[in-house]
């Protein structure tokens, strides 16, 4: 289940993205942020500059103050 206020602090403050792994065109991007599976939940600029990745796995109130 997704915390509300998670997605509430995504949708105020980011854009996601959301890639498939079979798509031909993620593979290229795969390689240039090191991504070696999915899911991977990678924070960027605007230019694309990556800032950090994200783990997947924790309480709201952690994910929360990550962002």
């Amino acid at each position: 289940m997704i915390d509300e206020r998670v997605k509430a602090k995504i949708e105020e403050k980011y854009v996601f993205v959301r890639l498939d792994s079979e798509h031909p065109e993620t593979r290229p991007l795969m390689k240039t942020y090191g991504i070696h599976g999915f899911p991977t939940l990678l924070v960027a600029q605007a230019d694309g500059k990556p800032i950090r990745f994200v783990p997947l796995a924790f309480e709201p109130e952690k994910f929360l103050k990550s962002l």
